[in-house]
């Protein structure tokens, strides 16, 4: 019994330590490369607000450090993305729950626990964008800390 007890304090303790920052603000407030977190964005080439808001993401990937998965609807890709990969049935049953797909849209990803959290529906500019990361991530931060306690 003593040792099950050990074991558990000692998974908890090491899963919360790793759990302390998950986004490292850089000196503007943005998530760095490092962290355990990437965008997910479904689109298909076929939409014009999904070809208009593609070179606003990989502007903002570039120049913000976030990493990028692209995952197409329509088996097409964009300049930005040309290796985007098919969003399987499964993918989008994560990402919608259920409701309608519309598209662009845009998640945060954890990485490790395979957790999206909603961004955008539809185009955005790119000062909006960072607004709007700044303030998820911060909100993703703290539900995230208080899933570990």
């Amino acid at each position: 019994m003593m040792k099950k007890a050990l074991w558990l304090f000692l998974i908890l303790w090491c899963a919360n330590s790793f759990a302390a920052d998950y986004f490292v603000p850089n000196d503007e407030g943005n998530q760095l490369k490092h962290s355990p977190y990437k965008l997910v964005l479904f689109f298909s080439n076929q939409c014009p607000h999904c070809v208009r808001f593609a070179p606003v993401i990989k502007y903002f990937m570039d120049n913000e450090g976030w990493e990028v998965e692209a995952l197409s609807l329509n088996e097409g890709t964009l300049p930005e993305f040309p290796n985007a990969t098919f969003a399987t049935q499964s993918m989008i049953d994560s990402a919608y729950l259920g409701n309608p797909v519309v598209y662009p849209a845009l998640f945060v990803a954890n990485k490790r626990t395979k957790t999206l959290y909603p961004v955008a529906y539809g185009e955005m500019g790119y000062q909006d964008l960072k607004e709007r990361l700044a303030v998820i991530s911060e909100k993703i931060t703290i539900y995230e800390r208080g899933l570990q306690r």
